[in-house]
Formats: structure tokens, C-alpha cells, sequence
């Protein structure tokens, strides 16, 4: 989940989506530690050490005893932060023509426009990158970056666990932080956000956001190609872990749909690969994207095939299939493999709010034919 975060940092919808799913997992990790070592004999001695250490640990406190279940619009506008640079490539070097702060919420793709009604739109119409650099920080913990913050609970959430392990005679395969490293106990060193997460880069002439979080559908940024060894053939691991399956919890991201749908009364389209080595990564779809929907699902095809992503799922809106029924949440996923699963729910929008109806679900994929190209490379690659 934390690895889903930073790799949509560019993007405050999905960051702050994925940013709550981290937050309930971790508060329901401290409530697992305490339900799992309640059979210990000196459990109580054990449960005031660490809500002691608890109370004084900032983050924590902000986390479990804030009872932080969810972070707002709200609480990420006042600290968060996000700097946008105008850039002219002149000879293959970038030139720097204007740079200055928007709101911290607004999406990359909506900068352009909403400047091009302002007097800075022969600047717009010069340059041919911005780069928007962001800062995600609670405005009631303003002194942290949020996913260097959630990093610091896993470390030290991970100590219990450790310890409870060593009492009953196991270690975890954990390999202990370097000296002055920073790190916790248990902290991978892998949990850190560089500045190429925080930095998206999005192209003006073409009207695509590339970066990290591979929100482009062409182009030689994002996730690099899969290759072999230099032999040219697979290696064969024989104690290798089983690949995860993709679908295994479209289930949980319907649901996490719905609460979005719940709390902002809409839901933009968003489509995602499963690339192997890096899971799931957002694509976010521009206002061309979604007007031309013909070449749309042809240009993530093309994608499909470049990182050989292994599934496909997409999130959406959709008008009823029969006269008289209305809008409709749908999730739509499908794996290489021939896969597919469904999720629905009928929307009912009353005074201000957002009702659904029963969710349904079906592995039958047929009707969705937009598929059809990336099931033609899936069908090609084998």
C-alpha cells in the first residue's frame, strides 16, 4: 500500500486514496498486536511499555490516539504544498520560463488550462514542459511529510511485532537497519520518498502527465521493459514465490470506490495495469482520453503490450443497460490469462447524497468490448 502511495504521488486523488487505505491498515495493526499477544502471561506490562512509547511518539499519537481514520481535502490543503516550473527545451536543455505555487489539491492536467484564461498564457503557450513538484503533509502534523510518516509507524509498529516473535522462540526475516541510517528496526530501506516521487512531469503540446506514477499511456518514461538475463534466457528460481494474483482484491477496490463515490459524490474514470515487480499503477486519464473513447482503449493496449502488464482494471460510471435504470458504479478487471470479474452497484443521488444498491458481480467479461485490443495482445503473446 505504501509503495501504491508514492508511486501515485503527481496525482492528490489517487495519493489521497491510497493514503487512507495505508492509515486503516496501520491503525488496524495496532489493534492486531494487541488482540494477538493477550494470551501472553505478562501481556499487561508488555501493553503499558509500548503505549507509553505510543504517547510519545508524535506520529503515533497523531495516528491512534487522533483516532486518524482518514485524511481530508481539508486537513492536506493548508500544509501540503505543490510548485509548478514552466520549462522551454531549447537544444535538448530545459530553460527555465516561470515558476510559482497553485493549490496543492489541483491536478497536473488542470494547470494548463486554468492558466491559459490568466496573463501567463503566452508563457504556457512557450513552454513545452511543466514540472509540478509536491509536498504532502496533515495540517496537524505539518512538520512531516506524510509517506516519510507512515514509513516511521511501520518501523516502529514493527518492533512489537519482532519481540513477540522472540518470545515465542522465532525471529522475522528482517534485516536490521545500517548504523545512522535513520531507519527503525524493521524499517526497509526501500520506504523512502525520493524526489522523483514527489516530482511529475507533465508534457504541454501532447496533454500528458508522465512520471513515477506512469499516468502517461505512450512514451518512454515510467515503468522501464521487463528483459531476460544476459543470456538471454529466464532464470528458473526453484524455491520462487508464487506470482500474486491480480485480481485477488477487486473486491476491496470496488469498495474503496464506493467510499470515494460516498464522500465526493463522483467518481473520475481511472484506469490500471498490473506491471510484474510494481503491481498496480494508476493511469490517469485526460479530458482527450475520455472524449475519444474509440482510440483510448487502443492506446492502453499499446501500453499493455510495452510494460507487459499482466491485467487491466478499470473504474467508472456508467448509464443503465435498460430503459429507466440509472447510473451504475462499475468495476471492470481482466488478467492474461482469460480472467475476468466484474463489480456493479445502481447509484441512487437523493438530497445531497449517495445510495447504492446491491453490488453484483459475474466473471463473464464479453459485453465489455473495449477490451477487445488488449485481449488481442494478450492473445498475441502467447
Amino acid at each position: 500500500m505504501w509503495h501504491n502511495a508514492a508511486a501515485n504521488y503527481g496525482d492528490p486523488a489517487a495519493f489521497r486514496e491510497r493514503l487512507n487505505s495505508i492509515l486503516q491498515a496501520l491503525r488496524g495493526g495496532t489493534w492486531a498486536l494487541q488482540q494477538e499477544t493477550r494470551s501472553g502471561q505478562e501481556f499487561q506490562a508488555w501493553h503499558d511499555s509500548w503505549h507509553s512509547r505510543i504517547r510519545g511518539d508524535e506520529v503515533l499519537h497523531w495516528l491512534v490516539q487522533t483516532h486518524r481514520h482518514s485524511v481530508s481535502e481539508d486537513d492536506l490543503q493548508p500544509a501540503s504544498t505543490a510548485r509548478v516550473t514552466l520549462m522551454a527545451n531549447q537544444a535538448g536543455e530545459g530553460r527555465e520560463l516561470a515558476a510559482f505555487t497553485v493549490p496543492p489539491m489541483v491536478p497536473a492536467e488542470l494547470i494548463p488550462r486554468q492558466l491559459g484564461e490568466t496573463r501567463m498564457a503566452p508563457i504556457v503557450r512557450a513552454a513545452t514542459v511543466m514540472v509540478v513538484e509536491r509536498r504532502w503533509r496533515a495540517g496537524d502534523l505539518s512538520e512531516w511529510e506524510l509517506l516519510e510518516a507512515l514509513a516511521h509507524c511501520w518501523g516502529v509498529l514493527a518492533e512489537p511485532l519482532r519481540e513477540v516473535h522472540r518470545q515465542r522462540g522465532r525471529e522475522l526475516d528482517v534485516e536490521p537497519p545500517e548504523p545512522e541510517s535513520g531507519r527503525l528496526p524493521g524499517q526497509p530501506e526501500c520506504m523512502s520518498v525520493s524526489d522523483k516521487n514527489k516530482t511529475a512531469v507533465f508534457r504541454l503540446r501532447e496533454g500528458r502527465l508522465l512520471g513515477l506514477e506512469q499516468s502517461a499511456l505512450e512514451g518512454e518514461e515510467g515503468p522501464p521493459e521487463l528483459t531476460n538475463d544476459r543470456a538471454g534466457s529466464e532464470i528458473e528460481e526453484p524455491n520462487q514465490p508464487p506470482k500474486p494474483d491480480p485480481l485477488r482484491r477487486m473486491a476491496w477496490y470496488f469498495e474503496d470506490a464506493r467510499g470515494t463515490l460516498t464522500t465526493e459524490g463522483s467518481y473520475d474514470q481511472r484506469v490500471s495495469l498490473f506491471v510484474p515487480g510494481q503491481e498496480w499503477i494508476s493511469v490517469v486519464l485526460t479530458p482527450a482520453d475520455k472524449q475519444d473513447r474509440y482510440h483510448l482503449w487502443s492506446r492502453v493496449a499499446r501500453e499493455v503490450q510495452r510494460t507487459r502488464a499482466e491485467a487491466m482494471l478499470t473504474i467508472f460510471e456508467a448509464a443503465g443497460r435498460r430503459p429507466g435504470e440509472g447510473q451504475r458504479l462499475v468495476l471492470a478487471a481482466e488478467a492474461a490469462d482469460g480472467r475476468h470479474r466484474t463489480f456493479s452497484a445502481s447509484i441512487d443521488r437523493r438530497g445531497g447524497q449517495v445510495h447504492f444498491g446491491r453490488t453484483r458481480f459475474d466473471e463473464d467479461g464479453r459485453r465489455w468490448y473495449f477490451l477487445d485490443p488488449i485481449r488481442e495482445v494478450w492473445k498475441t503473446a502467447k
